[in-house]
């Protein structure tokens, strides 16, 4: 039996990217959450998936982003998307 240390991300990745892009879903508080950190603060994106539209927001915010997924596909999308952000594969639990 294979360890899927993505819980369940893995299988469904791509639907997770196209469910994702473009949404708006907490959108607003994020850029609320972001705004009220220092100019040029660094932060983590736990669960960063590809990027969109949490890394998104942060990133137009002016924070440093550093971030972490278990989905080695998420993980794919997200460098391939972010090539200048630091990501790790791995789950959270573990890092």
């Amino acid at each position: 039996m294979i360890d899927d240390t993505s819980n369940g991300y893995e299988a469904v990745a791509d639907t997770f990217v196209a469910a994702r892009s473009g949404s708006t879903t907490g959108l607003a508080i994020i850029r609320q959450w972001a705004a009220s950190l220092p100019a040029g603060g660094t932060v983590i994106d736990i669960g960063c998936g590809s990027g969109e539209p949490v890394t998104v927001a942060l990133i137009d915010a002016g924070l440093t982003v550093s971030a972490l997924d278990a989905s080695p596909a998420l993980v794919a999308a997200f460098r391939q998307r972010f090539p200048d952000v630091e990501v790790a594969c791995e789950p959270a639990e573990r890092s």
